[in-house]
C-alpha cells in the first residue's frame, strides 16, 4: 500500500528544506493560496480512519488544512471550520441513514452488532473537523435506530480512534470541539 509524503522546499535566494508533510494514504493534495496572504495552504485528509470498520474505499477521511508557520506546516483549524449543513440536506442524509429495524445494508461494510454504516461516521468527523462536534453527536442521536443497542460501544470505539489522529490534539486544543469528544 502506498504511503505518500511531500517535501516542501523553498527556491527562493537560497534553496532549502522547509518541511515533510506525510499524507499516508492520500494522493490527492493540493497547495492553494485560499485568503490571499501568498502562503500555499496544505489541502489533505487524515486518514485516520483508513481500514476501521469497513474496506479502505469506503474510510471516511476528513479535509485538513495545514498553514505554514513558525517554520513548520501546521493544522489550520480556522481555515478548517464550515458553518454547519443546511438543515434540510442534513435532515434528507439522516433520514436516508437511519431506520428502526436496524441499518439499512445499502452498502457493503464490516458488520458488527454496534457499528453504523461509514456514511454515518464520515458525516460525525466532517462535522468535528469543521468545528461542530456538537452537532455530530446530535446526528448520531437521529439516525441511531430506535431499537438498537451498542451506542456507547460504537462511541467508545469511535473516540478510542480519533484519539490516534496526528491532528486530534490540535483540534481539541483549539476550543473548537465540546467537551464530550
Amino acid at each position: 500500500m502506498p504511503k505518500f509524503s511531500y517535501y516542501v522546499f523553498s527556491i527562493g535566494k537560497e534553496f532549502r528544506f522547509i518541511d515533510k508533510i506525510e499524507a499516508r494514504h492520500g494522493g490527492l493534495v493540493n497547495f492553494k493560496d485560499v485568503n490571499g496572504d501568498g502562503v500555499l495552504k496544505f489541502f489533505g485528509h487524515d486518514w485516520t480512519f483508513a481500514y476501521w470498520n469497513t474496506c479502505f474505499a469506503e474510510s471516511p477521511a476528513p479535509t485538513i488544512i495545514l498553514k505554514y508557520k513558525e517554520d513548520k506546516y501546521r493544522l489550520d483549524v480556522d481555515l478548517m471550520r464550515k458553518p454547519l449543513p443546511d438543515s434540510e440536506e442534513e435532515k434528507v442524509l439522516a433520514e436516508k441513514l437511519r431506520v428502526d429495524d436496524g441499518w439499512e445494508k445499502k452498502v457493503s461494510w464490516a458488520e458488527t452488532d454496534v457499528t453504523p454504516p461509514p456514511e454515518v461516521w464520515r458525516h460525525m468527523l466532517d462535522l468535528i473537523y469543521s468545528g461542530h462536534s456538537d452537532a455530530a453527536w446530535d446526528f448520531l442521536d437521529k439516525v441511531w435506530p430506535k431499537n438498537k443497542s451498542g451506542k456507547e460501544e460504537f462511541l467508545t470505539s469511535f473516540r478510542k480512534q480519533l484519539a490516534k489522529s496526528p491532528y486530534w490534539n490540535l483540534i481539541k486544543a483549539s476550543g473548537k470541539i465540546a467537551n464530550n469528544c
